[in-house]
């Protein structure tokens, strides 16, 4: 895990796709990964790699034969961001010692870090955010 988060060309890419579902869902169509690079100017082997992830967290699945491709597993207003950010990243931690057991004052010192609270705090309030955003509003705010 890294020391502090930081979203990644990888997590931008897997919301560009899920956003692309997200209008197709609309139309009930299904996108492939070459119809997605190709319109969202995302490298193949990318785009393959993120697909599988958001596929394995049972965000978007897919469908085989002449009429298969991706689509989401779950209505647009149904998927969070934070869902995304996390099938993509992993857990979100701030900073290194916001993962469980790796605060390394708590460790060396026997004692407890004086500026963990703050790290909780706007960590807390960066994933709410996160989770009160869905699919859905990146359909409909998109010119926030």
């Amino acid at each position: 895990m890294r020391s502090f988060f930081q979203v990644s060309g990888r997590c931008h890419y897997g919301l560009i796709f899920v956003s692309y579902l997200a209008e197709k869902w609309q139309t009930g169509q299904t996108a492939s990964l070459s119809e997605v690079t190709s319109v969202a100017n995302i490298p193949q082997g990318y785009l393959e790699e993120i697909a599988g992830l958001l596929r394995k967290a049972g965000i978007v699945r897919a469908k085989r034969g002449a009429r298969g491709g991706y689509f989401l597993a779950k209505k647009p207003e149904h998927v969070s961001v934070v869902e995304i950010v996390e099938a993509i990243e992993g857990p979100i931690a701030l900073v290194g010692c916001m993962s469980k057991g790796a605060c390394t004052v708590d460790k060396i010192y026997g004692t407890k870090c004086n500026s963990r609270w703050i790290w909780q705090r706007v960590q807390n309030s960066l994933v709410g955010e996160m989770r009160n955003l869905t699919l859905k509003d990146v359909l409909t705010k998109n010119n926030v």
